[in-house]
């Protein structure tokens, strides 16, 4: 139930308590953005949710979406480039293949879209074959002759990290000899 306060000024005639509501949430997505990148339909639940715990009127949802069309037009919200960013990141820092990369992504309820869009441009065939190799170089360290066991173990280790089977298999067959 709204508090009586907050009733009060979003039923004012001059829109005075609507400004202050609106004001209030603004500054709570760019508190939130503040932290770190996230996607627009990070920010929305965390404004709903505002919204909620503060009891402003129902009808303060509407005020969600100018907040942040605003926050896009000034280039602090800007899911595209996040979803660039993230595919990068894990895909060359943590050495993540794209099955790993896209439920990363679809958790942080990035569009879906986009993260399909981004991750063949991104995520290609060569680029995953970069990070296995790399991936592989760190396992073997000291020898690239391996028995079958070790072989399936580094197999499994990489399809856990989200890579494809067959360009799995085949940059094993070119990396790894079988002793």
């Amino acid at each position: 139930m709204p508090s009586s306060k907050f009733k009060k000024l979003a039923d004012s005639s001059d829109n005075s308590g609507q400004e202050k509501i609106r004001q209030s949430l603004a500054q709570t997505a760019i508190r939130f953005l503040s932290y770190k990148s996230r996607f627009r339909e990070e920010i929305s639940k965390r404004l709903e949710n505002e919204i909620k715990k503060k009891n402003y009127p129902s009808t303060s949802s509407r005020l969600i979406s100018p907040i942040l069309d605003k926050l896009e037009k000034n280039h602090l919200l800007n899911d595209e480039e996040l979803v660039k960013d993230y595919i990068n990141y894990y895909l060359k820092e943590k050495l993540k293949g794209p099955y790993f990369i896209k439920q990363i992504l679809i958790l942080k309820n990035a569009p879906s879209d986009l993260i399909e869009e981004n991750l063949t441009k991104l995520a290609t065939p060569e680029a995953q074959g970069e990070a296995i190799n790399t991936f592989l170089q760190k396992k073997l360290v000291k020898t690239k002759v391996v028995d079958r066991k070790e072989r399936e173990k580094l197999i499994r280790q990489l399809k856990s990290r989200g890579f494809d089977f067959h360009l799995i298999l085949k940059k094993i067959d070119e990396c790894v000899q079988i002793g």
